[in-house]
């Protein structure tokens, strides 16, 4: 029995809307230039639907499958038994749904034109179409069956030495206190933490009172691609409030949530890959694998960390104070870019680190699904601390805020 995957591939057919409507697919010319985000897609009842989603002057999409033997050779992209096989291909215009149904039970999804000649380009995620039905709202909401289990807390609920932890959603922030982060700011909450959400733009004196600053992917939303998310006074005063004492747990994700952040991450030492890593099953972090560093936050006397989940992410190489809490494993971890498709990366970049600043201490992370519990609607899967092989997810997270908040 053959088995089919999937390469999705984007282009832009310059043609006005008369010519749209006589095209036919057979007679439609390979576009040669590749248009990212030109199409959106999604699974619903075992079909796939495009929504062209550019202005002007339409979508291309054209789909590629790639035919082997069995799924032995799909997964090993054995080129000798497999080839390449025109599936469909149809042009939208903007604004409108195409459908396409009959697809096989088992694909890949890859984004660059480059794999159109090389099946072992195509170096995405094998999985099975599944059922789903059209949802309104966003993909990724907050798990609401995640429960934090916390047996004797740090601090007593309502007690005012606690440390403010202020989760920032004044930039555009993809997680907030009372969306994808509601169920950390719950498990901070249920450890005594007292947590506010900051709405203003930070400065000496918004920083007030503040003892943890949690910054997770703040993006600019005018223009989140080229522009950071703050101001260069906004960066200069949380650079002062560190020095002075106060903690920053800042927290960026692959592309495109890495822009808004990056000057603030440079002005602080740290240089960021700018693209997405991927990892065998998302990333597990063990120390049977050497992947999980020892240090006050892993080895805490009675809060031992084994073993650490992340959800993709990206990567940066930090200062040379810095201390890793995780490595990526040598040879697995790839990156990944439209530009530049798949390549493996190198050795030097980090996925976690902390380190004192000035007076103050600063811990960075290159994925903020791992300190988030999510639920996935359209494929009612969990992400995050809810996910069953991120059992210590949480304890890693209160570890790491107790490590910023020495003082109490």
């Amino acid at each position: 029995m053959k088995i089919l995957s999937i390469i999705l591939f984007f282009s832009l057919v310059a043609c006005t809307a008369s010519e749209i409507k006589e095209a036919k697919p057979e007679k439609v010319e390979t576009p040669t230039k590749v248009i990212r985000h030109s199409a959106r897609y999604n699974y619903v009842d075992n079909e796939f639907y495009f929504t062209c989603v550019k202005t002007s002057p339409t979508c291309y999409v054209k789909i590629i499958g790639v035919e082997c033997k069995n799924v032995d050779d799909l997964r090993a992209n054995n080129t000798s038994a497999c080839k390449h096989k025109l599936f469909d291909e149809k042009i939208i215009n903007p604004g409108e749904e195409a459908e396409f149904s009959g697809l096989p039970k088992q694909f890949k999804v890859c984004r660059s034109a480059k794999v159109i000649d090389d099946i072992v380009a195509c170096k995405g995620r094998i999985m099975p179409r599944v059922k789903a039905e059209k949802i309104d709202g966003p993909v990724q909401v907050a798990d609401p069956d995640f429960k934090p289990n916390i047996v004797n807390p740090r601090f007593i609920e309502g007690d005012q030495r606690a440390p403010v932890v202020r989760i920032d959603e004044a930039h555009g922030n993809f997680h907030t206190l009372e969306g994808r982060y509601a169920p950390l700011a719950g498990l901070l909450k249920a450890d005594g933490y007292r947590v506010e959400k900051n709405t203003q733009a930070l400065s000496v004196d918004s920083l007030k009172n503040t003892d943890v600053l949690l910054i997770a992917n703040a993006m600019n939303r005018r223009n989140r691609e080229h522009v950071s998310a703050f101001t260069s006074e906004e960066i200069e005063a949380v650079k002062d409030w560190v020095n002075e004492g106060g903690s920053l747990l800042l927290i960026i994700d692959h592309p495109p949530f890495d822009v808004g952040s990056e000057a603030l991450a440079e002005a602080l030492g740290f240089e960021l890959l700018k693209k997405a890593v991927m990892l065998p099953g998302f990333g597990r972090f063990s120390r049977e694998t050497e992947t999980l560093l020892s240090h006050p936050i892993t080895d805490a006397k009675s809060r031992t960390i084994s073993f650490y989940k992340t959800f993709s992410g990206t990567a940066f190489k930090a200062p040379k104070t810095a201390e890793h809490l995780l490595k990526f494993p040598l040879g697995k971890a790839k990156k990944f870019s439209r530009e530049d498709g798949l390549a493996t990366l190198e050795d030097g970049w980090s996925p976690a680190a902390v380190m004192k600043y000035g007076k103050g201490r600063i811990a960075f992370f290159a994925e903020a699904g791992a300190f988030s519990a999510q639920l996935v609607r359209t494929r009612n899967i969990k992400m995050g601390m809810g996910h069953p092989q991120a059992s210590e997810n949480a304890q890693f997270t209160l570890n790491v805020m107790r490590w910023l908040t020495p003082k109490r």
